[in-house]
This record gives C-alpha cells, structure tokens and sequence, in this order.
C-alpha cells in the first residue's frame, strides 16, 4: 500500500467515525471537495501537510493523532518510504 493510499483510508475511517464524509470534512475546512473526488478516484498523488493538518483540525484531532494508526505501521521503517 502507497502513503497517500493509507492517507485516504485513514481520513475515510475518521469521517465514518464522525458521520460525515471527505467532502463534507473538506467543505468544513475550506478546503476544495474536489480533494475528496481526487482521494477516491485514486488521482492524488500526495498531499501537503497544511492540507493534512486543516483535515485534522476539522476531525478535532492532531496530526500525531492522524498518524498513529496500524496503517502507517509500514512507512515507520524509513527504508519503506519510495
């Protein structure tokens, strides 16, 4: 699995957790909901992390936050990052 993969299905797994959805969260956060189109059509190659922290801020948690879930287990070891 790719970062931005793991990205995704973290933000997708907190937004189930807050009954709302990517594009909801990223309208909250002034962010374009064409971000949420690009995530699930698999076109975003990456993402800022301004961007991440606006995210986080609208799901009311930190970066750190974000970031410590078993999905980014693998990027720990930074051999695995390409």
């Amino acid at each position: 699995m790719k970062h931005i993969d793991a990205t995704y299905f973290r933000l997708k797994q907190l937004c189930d957790e807050k009954s709302i959805t990517l594009r909801q969260l990223c309208k909250k956060v002034g962010i374009s909901p064409s971000l949420a189109y690009q995530f699930e059509h698999g076109l975003k190659k990456g993402i800022s992390f301004s961007t991440l922290h606006r995210l986080c801020e609208g799901l009311g948690i930190t970066p750190a936050d974000f970031l410590k879930d078993d999905l980014f287990e693998p990027f720990n070891d930074l051999k695995n990052l390409h």
